[in-house]
């Protein structure tokens, strides 16, 4: 598998589109172009794509890298 960390998105944590209280603090999140499976999965304003997804990237990270799948990186304002 190719290194992806060029590909990172950042963003500020208000634009999540959903409750960040939902996620827990071991997960990742990732945007895509296409649907993508996880722990929790939601559309959101269009970055890589409109798809996100967050869950364990141990159980996730090879289906999330195969489907284009970008990481997020949250940043506070």
């Amino acid at each position: 598998m190719e290194n992806q960390e060029t590909n990172i998105i950042y963003f500020n944590s208000e634009e999540l589109d959903i409750d960040s209280t939902l996620l827990q603090s071991n997960w990742e999140i990732v945007n895509s172009p296409r649907p993508i499976p996880g722990e929790i999965v939601w559309q959101g304003k269009f970055r890589h794509g409109t798809f996100y997804a967050a869950g364990k990237k141990e159980i996730f990270g090879r289906m999330w890298h195969y489907l284009d799948a970008w990481p997020c990186k949250l940043v506070s304002s």
